[in-house]
């Protein structure tokens, strides 16, 4: 069992001089099993504050430095709910240029995904987009530690959905880095083992896996 970050009682995400938006009770100590996907899910309806709290961990609500961050330091990846490029750029000079052309195939091969290389973005479907935001987010942050994404299958049929997820827990399986994924989901996928960050009326729990 290794420990992620801990979270103090009493830790609050909000803007200065106003009401907080979340808060927690009890502090938690978020934890991830021994040979299992190093994955923490975070749950809760719509409009409970999953997206607030994201955006609190990289300094957006409040200040990252009130968490005890007990294995991850340095950069963070983050992949939010909504995120627009110029209608015009292709998805080949946005992949590139964040990294190369052979690590973008080696994902798109991973994943098993085709994208239109120099099409538009604005002429992409909603899926393709998804896909291409999905690839940048991953590319423009290969040397993190902590990897935040917001609702990441937006978009996505449910075919890709469930092998996009495979895929994740195969990659934070057995791995240095972490994985905060944001899911609107009834059921709980097997293999994650960081247990669940859930909001509810403005509380932040957390289930230990």
């Amino acid at each position: 069992m290794k420990t992620v970050f801990h979270i103090p009682a009493g830790f609050e995400v909000g803007y200065p001089d106003s009401t907080p938006l979340l808060h927690t009770d009890k502090a938690i100590e978020l934890t991830v099993k021994d040979h299992s996907s190093s994955i923490t899910l975070l749950m809760g309806d719509n409009g409970m504050g999953k997206t607030t709290f994201l955006r609190s961990l990289i300094g957006l609500h409040t200040s990252p430095s009130s968490l005890d961050w007990k294995l991850l330091s340095g950069p963070i990846g983050y992949l939010p709910d909504e995120i627009d490029y110029s209608p015009e750029i292709t998805p080949r000079l946005l992949l590139t240029s964040f990294s190369s052309r052979s690590k973008a195939n080696q994902l798109l091969d991973e994943l098993g995904w085709q994208i239109e290389w120099e099409k538009p973005f604005y002429m992409l479907s909603k899926g393709n987009r998804q896909k291409v935001r999905f690839l940048a987010s991953l590319l423009f942050s290969e040397e993190a530690l902590l990897f935040l994404m917001d609702e990441p299958f937006s978009g996505f049929d449910i075919k890709t959905r469930s092998s996009t997820l495979e895929w994740l827990i195969r990659r934070f399986t057995h791995s240095d880095r972490h994985l905060i994924l944001s899911l609107h989901a009834e059921t709980i996928p097997s293999g994650i083992g960081g247990g669940i960050l859930k909001i509810e009326n403005g509380k932040i729990h957390y289930i230990p896996s």
